[in-house]
Formats: C-alpha cells, structure tokens, sequence
C-alpha cells in the first residue's frame, strides 16, 4: 500500500502500472485485458518491467491506470488518541483518503493521451480514443527522434568541415610563420654579411690579415651562408640535434 492505502505493485515486479482501489481493481483488469489485446492485434507489444510499456514503432510509451483519491477529515480511534496523550503528542493526523471510483488510464504519463471516467462516458468506451492518442505520441516522439538524428548529422559534418578548414588555416599559419622565419634569418645573414665586409677592410687596413683573422672570416661568412635561407647552406656541427642523457636515467 502507498501513503494513501492504495494498492500499487512494486517497482521490482513485472506487473501492470496500477494504482487503484481493491473495490476497481477487477473493472480495471478487464478493461487491462481488453487494452492489451488491442494493443496487441494492432502489432505493438505490451512490455512489462518495472513499469508497463507498450512498443509503437520502436518508441515505448508507459501504461498506467490510476484511480484518485479524496482527502476527508475525521476523528482519530481511540487507541490513537490514547497513545496520543501517553507520549504527550500535541496533535495527531486525522487525515482519510478515499478512493472516488474514478477510473483514469494515461499513456505516457498523460503526455501521451488520457482517458477518465466522465458523467456520461465511461473509459471503457473511450479505449479506442487513447489508442489512437498513443500512437499520434509514438509518431511525434518518433519524429522528434528522426529530427535530431538529421540535426546531429548536420552538427557532425558543420564540425568536420570547421576541423578542415581550421587544420587549412593553421597549415596555411605554419607556412607563412615559415615565411617570417625564413625573412628574419636572410636580415641577420645580410646584417652579418654588411658587418663582416667592414670587419674585412678594417683588417686590411690595419695590414695584411693573419691566418687567424682570414679563417675567422672565413668562418663568419660560413655562418652567414648557413643563416641565409636563399643559400641552404649546412653546418655539420648546427644541423645537429644533440640530447643530453638525463644523469639518473630516466
């Protein structure tokens, strides 16, 4: 029993959603009985689990059947009231539910259609209508379901098409940083070219260079050529990368 003294199966028992008084229950079982079959013969299976479903075009929509209740006030039994005043309570809930024999049967929680007892209808004459409720449900959910695959295809191939192009961007970034690199290196060769000729003619006008000024000479014009892109020129010893072993071996 729920809060209310109303019977409900459990959420572990394969059991219909059910939550009527034990004078409805029979009335609802049929009516149950006769849902299911139609359900059924009109190819959408009745799944049971924790709650009850039923399958339309691959989309489950729940089945339940529910009876309200009435709050009513009345005095509490004198057993209660005794023990009322052994522990001193101040006050003790009166509070009655009482079932209002009003059937009510919602597909997906009422989003997908619901039927009650009316004064001139009753839901047995209405199980067609909520059929026809959960299967318009099934078809938007379905639709719904359709139109965020598509968007989700739509995002995925906005995303692939925003990776190329920005994997082209940075490519085309890379190439051009390539560009300022290659300039910046040709100004400091010519920088070291301009500056090696004035070196040169000072030594040459201090006297005749010695072999240690002429193979410094020689070896900054080196350097200048390996600096300068347009010249490709290698360097054994500049070309290399060299890794220091770490001392402790890792």
């Amino acid at each position: 029993l729920d809060q209310r003294g109303m019977p409900f199966p459990g959420r572990r028992q394969r059991a219909l959603d059910m939550k009527v008084s034990a004078a409805m229950q029979p009335r609802a079982l049929r009516i149950a009985d006769a849902l299911i079959k139609a359900f059924e013969t009109r190819g959408y299976p009745v799944l049971m689990g924790d709650r009850c479903h039923v399958e339309i075009f691959g989309i489950q929509i729940g089945l339940r059947f529910f009876e309200p209740t009435k709050r009513s006030e009345s005095s509490p039994p004198p057993r209660a009231l005794a023990r009322s005043e052994r522990i001193h309570w101040s006050s003790i809930s009166s509070s009655q539910y009482v079932p209002t024999g009003q059937l009510h049967v919602l597909g997906d929680a009422g989003y997908g259609g619901k039927i009650m007892d009316s004064t001139h209808t009753p839901v047995e004459q209405q199980l067609n209508k909520l059929i026809i409720m959960m299967v318009r449900r099934a078809v938007e959910l379905l639709i719904g379901r359709e139109e965020r695959a598509i968007a989700e295809v739509g995002r995925r191939q906005q995303r692939d098409e925003a990776l190329a192009k920005k994997a082209e961007q940075d490519a085309e970034r890379a190439k051009l940083q390539r560009l300022e690199d290659d300039a910046h290196h040709w100004r400091r060769a010519n920088a070291l070219r301009e500056y090696l000729v004035e070196l040169e003619k000072g030594t040459y006008r201090a006297g005749a260079p010695t072999q240690v000024q002429l193979a410094y000479l020689q070896w900054a014009k080196a350097k200048a050529d390996w600096l300068d892109p347009l010249t490709h020129t290698s360097d054994e010893l500049l070309d290399r990368d060299i890794k220091v072993p770490n001392p402790y071996g890792w």
